[in-house]
Order: C-alpha cells, then structure tokens, then sequence
C-alpha cells in the first residue's frame, strides 16, 4: 500500500489492512511503514507519503480480481482511510492475476 496525503496515518505493525471482498473480510498483516515515510514539499503545501508491505497469497488476489467491489481500510495510528476500488482498479488487478498470478 502506498498512501499519499497532507497528513501521517502512521501505519503501524499488525493487521492494519482491511478489504471488504464483496462483503467478506480479508485482513492483511504488516510491519508497517515505520521506515517508509517521507515529505516532499512544494509551492503551497508539503504532502507525505507511507508504505507498508503486506503478504498476500494468490487466492487472496483472485477473489479481488474477480470481486464486484472492494472496499479498503487503511488503519494508521493517528487515523484510518477508507476508499472503495473503482471499475478500472478491478480491471487492472484481473489484468495483473491473469498476466502474473495465473501464468
């Protein structure tokens, strides 16, 4: 997960990673992003930038490849986001499982 925004989720080490896969829960385990966070500024404002890595198998990613909608919980320790995968995004993951995954 890479997350941009003006202000730090502090993404920390544990399950901090929710989908909702077409109403099933799938929880993801990292270690966080405690060693990728940086601050890029500019004319107007300075924007952060987190990663976390997270294990995934390949069941996982065809269930959201395949899924109807997708909706995704970032827990950082300040806050959460939650966004829901556009067409386009699912598009691109079944591209992804098809090319990568499935070969």
């Amino acid at each position: 997960v890479e997350y941009w925004d003006t202000d730090w989720l502090f993404i920390g080490p544990g399950e901090s990673l929710v989908c909702l896969v077409d109403g099933e829960r799938m929880g993801f385990t990292g270690n966080g992003s405690g060693v990728n966070r940086e601050v890029t500024t500019g004319m107007q404002s300075a924007v952060v930038k987190e990663q976390a890595f997270y294990k995934v198998l390949p069941e996982q990613l065809r269930s959201i490849a395949n899924a109807k909608e997708v909706k995704i919980k970032i827990q950082g320790s300040n806050r959460f986001v939650t966004r829901t995968l556009a067409q386009e995004n699912l598009d691109n993951f079944k591209r992804f499982v098809s090319e990568y995954v499935d070969k």
